[in-house]
């Protein structure tokens, strides 16, 4: 991962620790009552609990290592403690950050700045999304990214049967059962390799690629869940399909207004890429320019997808999808730099689309820093409040057995007559967290203990990857400067 991919995953992993510690709760939220406390805690009290369970979808998703992880957890830890899922979601993302930064400056960037560090720092560790951070069951948005990015760079030049091959097809298939829309990485893929081939005239090396990721493709067809009871949520016309398209194409730019005020500055935003874009399909681009597209195609496929499945009344995107979002805007930056710096085959980016571009990112980021002040100030907080009167609901029903304490908006479950149904369950009485109960030694929830501590530590987590980011500039600084010194000397006249 290197001191820098290292450093960049502290960051990342204190910043969200200290967003769970300041805002966050270990009490189980919405599908968590179902995905994993009727279908995992009281079907294995029950003895029913078997692989097909695992498999079970879950609405229109198939959330396998979402199972897996909650029941490792609940397993180690022994109480059902949402804020640990949380912090072990936290971790995922920073091996996540670290392993990206990695493969940029193996790939794409070698020679990048410390000021590419310092944005993938604050995209990926800023809170946009705060019900990823804070809902411990959404891990399954950061396996289908994890999975998709990872098949991104390992896939579309790999040879055939190599191992770097085989992992990317293995991600792929790993994409399936993250979510309903894991299959978009291996459309994704599938078509850049395709395009790629095309170009460059390589078709016959490139078929076993396109012939795993159709595998794929249809594999993921075969596995989709239609649920009567969504189909309300689906875009019900084209202006629906299109307005919902739009807000998330906007995003982060939608407070600075509507309209060609928030379109433009997106469209330059994209400009490098789909300069990019262009170059690969006249044969030129190696393997970063290749999963830089690949990325950038998902992302826009994922926003369709939520755009058809979840577009009624063209609404603007919720939380839960912003960290895909978020992907896209750095394929944006990332696009631009990589244009600017490493022409494909000696062809530079026009000097014009150079400055729309910078015109682009500025706007763009300027959305980012409102998005992140938005967050802080408003979001985390109110969020914050639900859960704690959720708490003390919950708790006065366990207390007392009164129905009417569950009467409010705030419970953790959308309907209060479910929620009561799980809450009566023994099984899941006897593994509710901490703060529904009297406090407990450590022994007896070591996870939770150290979930806590680590959450309520977050802020020192984050100043150490700072301190090692900036410990490796100074390092490097010095090397490179004593190497000029030695330049020099040994170029200087002998007395």
């Amino acid at each position: 991962m290197g001191a820098l991919g290292l450093a960049l995953g502290l960051v990342v992993w204190g910043a969200r620790l200290a967003v769970v510690g300041r805002y966050g709760s270990d009490l189980p939220q919405a599908d968590q009552w179902d995905a994993e406390g009727l279908h995992l805690i009281v079907a294995q009290s029950q003895g029913g609990l078997s692989l097909g369970s695992f498999f079970a979808p879950h609405n229109e998703h198939i959330i396998l290592w979402t199972r897996l992880l909650a029941l490792l957890e609940l397993k180690g830890n022994g109480l059902w403690d949402a804020r640990l899922g949380c912090v072990v979601n936290a971790a995922l993302h920073a091996v996540a950050a670290g392993l990206l930064w990695r493969w940029l400056v193996r790939w794409v960037v070698p020679d990048a700045p410390a000021g590419a560090w310092i944005a993938v720092a604050l995209a990926v560790a800023l809170p946009f999304s705060s019900h990823n951070i804070l809902a411990s069951f959404h891990s399954q948005q950061a396996f289908m990214a994890g999975f998709s990015l990872l098949a991104f760079a390992l896939l579309p030049v790999a040879a055939p049967a190599s191992s770097a091959w085989w992992g990317g097809v293995g991600c792929l298939v790993a994409a399936l059962f993250s979510m309903g829309a894991g299959l978009l990485a291996a459309v994704a893929v599938g078509t850049v390799a395709a395009v790629h081939a095309l170009a460059s005239h390589t078709l016959r090396r490139v078929w076993p690629t396109l012939a795993a990721c159709l595998a794929v493709c249809l594999l993921g067809w075969e596995l989709r869940v239609e649920v009567p009871a969504h189909a309300g949520y689906a875009a019900a016309s084209a202006a629906d399909f299109a307005g919902a398209l739009l807000r998330q194409v906007i995003w982060p730019v939608h407070r600075f207004g509507l309209g060609v005020f928030a379109v433009l500055p997106m469209a330059a935003a994209w400009a490098a890429w789909l300069w990019l874009a262009g170059q690969v399909c006249r044969r030129r681009g190696g393997k970063g320019e290749l999963a830089l597209l690949a990325a950038g195609l998902w992302v826009w496929l994922q926003m369709a997808a939520a755009a058809w499945a979840r577009g009624a009344g063209a609404p603007a995107p919720p939380s839960r999808y912003l960290d895909t979002l978020v992907i896209g805007a750095g394929v944006a930056m990332a696009a631009w730099y990589v244009a600017r710096t490493r022409p494909a085959s000696g062809v530079a980016l026009p000097r014009w689309l150079d400055w729309v571009g910078r015109a682009g990112l500025a706007v763009l980021l300027a959305g980012l820093a409102t998005e992140a002040v938005v967050s802080v100030g408003w979001q985390l907080p109110e969020r914050h409040a639900s859960y704690q009167r959720g708490e003390t609901a919950v708790r006065e029903y366990l207390a007392g057995g009164n129905p009417a304490s569950l009467r409010t908006d705030d419970i953790p479950y959308p309907d209060p007559v479910t929620l009561r149904a799980r809450l009566d369950e023994p099984a899941i009485r006897q593994v509710l967290p901490p703060s529904l109960r009297p406090p407990l030694p450590p022994a007896d929830a070591p996870g939770s203990v150290i979930a806590a501590a680590l959450a309520q530590h977050g802020l020192l987590v984050l100043l150490a990857g700072v301190l090692l980011a900036l410990g490796v500039v100074v390092r490097r600084a010095g090397s490179t400067q004593n190497s000029t010194l030695s330049r020099a000397a040994g170029h200087s006249p002998k007395p």
